[in-house]
């Protein structure tokens, strides 16, 4: 009887001066050392998604994650893991955005470092509510600072008690 195959996505992110590390080599194992564990009972093809980010470097030019969600909206992972949910993503709004996109393709996600971070926990649903929470707070946080970016330049009108913004 053959094993019904999974596909299962390790990434790994440094950020560093350095080129592929022992840490990064370690994390790939760690994650494939759980993944056979848990998923013992079927046949695993390993997909790995390494990024070296320099810290002056632009995250758009990272191509392990875009090929990541290139793979993730091209249906061809069943499972995700990664060492840190912190080399995924940058705030709880990516978070948040990542874990929609993922749930919404039926795609399991493994976080070894934060044990709440697994889709099969029960405390999932839970921290899925906290982030989207603090995502909302980080987007009208994001919005304010567009928001007095606008309005930098323009100058406060004084009517008696009433203050109103004249757009210069």
């Amino acid at each position: 009887m053959d094993k019904e195959k999974i596909r299962i996505a390790i990434y790994v992110r440094k950020c560093t001066y350095s080129n592929f590390s022992i840490e990064q080599y370690e994390e790939i194992v760690r994650c494939k050392k759980d993944a056979s564990v848990k998923y013992a009972d079927r046949k695993i093809e390993y997909i790995e998604y390494v990024d070296i980010h320099y810290p002056e470097m632009n995250r758009g030019r990272l191509k392990g994650i875009n090929k990541l969600v290139d793979d993730i909206k091209g249906d061809s992972i069943d499972v995700i893991y990664t060492y840190s949910v912190h080399e995924l993503v940058n705030n709880a709004i990516e978070l948040k955005a990542f874990l929609d996109l993922i749930l919404k393709k039926g795609i399991d996600f493994i976080s070894l470092d934060e044990n709440p971070i697994d889709t099969h926990n029960t405390v999932f649903p839970i921290m899925r509510v906290c982030v989207n929470t603090i995502a909302n707070m980080e987007s009208k946080c994001e919005e304010q600072k567009r928001y007095n970016l606008n309005t930098k330049n323009s100058k406060i009108v004084q009517k008696g008690t009433n203050r109103r913004r004249a757009l210069l």
